[in-house]
Parts: structure tokens; sequence; C-alpha cells
């Protein structure tokens, strides 16, 4: 879920004033997250952003099909570092266990994958991303608008 912050950024401004100097572990933790939109969404600096949601992974989250999808799926819906994204949804497709988990991940790298211009891909993915979870009509739907978008590129 994506929240429209005010133009200026404000509530995103005082809400990191507001945690400065917390200590609490579920709070710093949020912070991190504020941090991460804050310099994403108020100093506009995806760079930094990129290198402060890394830092706001769990531990381990390289070695988990979800947190790599989690992490790639930030940098898609972000438009930052596509290209290390599509690895790790790449290795989070292997670790995934069958079924909905590897859908889910299949599905963000082939959206990856389409926003790198690779929609054939996108298109082989989502098929994959079908037969691992056919009860999701969303993976149906992705499927024909990339299958669209390759057909229009052509």
């Amino acid at each position: 879920t994506t929240t429209t912050l005010p133009a200026d950024g404000e509530a995103l401004k005082a809400a990191v004033a507001s945690t400065e100097g917390v200590t609490d572990p579920e709070l710093l933790k949020q912070r991190g997250q504020l941090l991460v939109d804050h310099a994403l969404f108020v100093a506009g600096d995806k760079e930094l952003a990129l290198k402060l949601k890394r830092e706001s992974m769990p531990e381990g989250w390289m070695e988990q099909a979800r947190q790599l999808n989690r992490f790639a799926f930030w940098c898609f819906e972000n438009e930052v570092n596509l290209v290390e994204a599509e690895a790790l949804a790449r290795q989070g497709v292997e670790l995934a266990k069958p079924g909905r988990e590897k859908a889910q991940v299949l599905d963000t790298l082939a959206e990856i994958c389409n926003a790198r211009g690779g929609c054939k891909d996108a298109v082989s993915l989502m098929e994959l991303a079908v037969k691992e979870d056919p009860s999701n009509e969303e993976y149906a739907q992705q499927l024909e608008r990339f299958q669209k978008l390759l057909a229009e590129r052509k």
C-alpha cells in the first residue's frame, strides 16, 4: 500500500523528527523505514534510500525467498537498482517453496523483467507463476497484460 504524502513531505519530516533518539527496538525498526521513505520522497536521493533499505532488512534476508522478494519488489516500485533486483528475485525463485511463495517471487521477477524491457521473459515467468498458483486470478491478468505488451512491441 502506497501512501501519498503532501507535496512538501511535511508529515514524513515530522515523523522522522519525532523518532529521533528512540531506543525501543520496534520503534528503531520503524524509524529505519521512515528514513528510507524520507530519503526517497523528501530528499529525492534514490542511492541513499537504497542504502538505507538494505540496512533496514532483517539479518539473513538474502537467504530467504520472502525477504528477497520484498527487497526486489521495493526496488521495482521505486524504479531503483533494477539490475540487482532482478538477480535477487531470480535467487528468490530458486529458494522459494513451490506454490504460492514461488508464484509471488515469479510475479515480482516478471514485473522487473518487463520494466527492464524483457517482456518476452515476463510472459514466460508469468506462465510459471500461473502454474505455481493457478487459483490466483491476478496472475492470469498479469499474464494477459504481458502478452498484450509483447504483441504491441512486435
